[in-house]
């Protein structure tokens, strides 16, 4: 007597970031692939498979097999695209300086970004075009930082950070502003100390 003939049910949701529907299968295969139908451009798919015997119709219930694919506006797969850094911060420093630190904390192994993006406006708003620095990431530092110098005083800059990689640069649109200081404070010039 051969083996039980084992098929695969392919569930999917509808493409806007919600649940797998495992109501209705989408497809039925024999074998190890799938190809869907054209994915709208813009879309959150979620695809899972489960295996069913053929003959008796059984179908496990496993809710582990699943994927996930996002795509971009224009169509382009951005699935494994970093998640954005955190607590983003700016100084004023003297001399028309502005310090930038964030954090990174991206738990996703698949998803690791190649660097930061750091963008800057002193005029106007922010635009995400070109960077005004990029910062490497480097595995298991959490805290980054650069220093943007040649800014006007008394401008107001408004900075963003985004995590980048091969598959995309993350969208997060945070950002923080300062005034830039032509100058810092006047230096100490005298110093006392005593005893109490």
């Amino acid at each position: 007597m051969g083996a039980d003939p084992i098929v695969y049910q392919v569930y999917a949701n509808t493409g806007v970031g919600d649940p797998i529907n495992y109501t209705t299968p989408i497809a039925t295969v024999s074998g190890l692939t799938f190809t869907t139908a054209p994915l709208n451009p813009g879309g959150s798919y979620r695809f899972a498979v489960r295996a069913m015997d053929a003959t008796t119709g059984l179908v496990d219930q496993n809710l582990d097999c699943a994927v996930q694919i996002l795509l971009s506006a224009a169509g382009t797969d951005v699935t494994l695209m970093p998640s954005a850094p955190l607590g983003l911060r700016v100084f004023a420093l003297a001399g028309g300086s502005v310090r930038v630190e964030w954090s990174y904390l991206g738990v996703d192994q698949a998803a690791v970004p190649l660097g930061f993006h750091v963008y800057l406006s002193s005029s106007g708003p922010l635009s995400y075009a070109t960077p005004q620095a990029t910062v490497p990431y480097a595995a298991g530092v959490v805290s980054y930082g650069v220093t943007l110098t040649g800014l006007p005083g008394g401008a107001i800059c408004t900075v963003g950070v985004r995590a980048y990689n091969a598959a995309a640069e993350e969208p997060n649109t945070a950002t923080v502003s300062v005034v830039a200081l032509a100058s810092g404070p006047a230096a100490v010039d005298a110093l006392a100390a005593s005893t109490t």
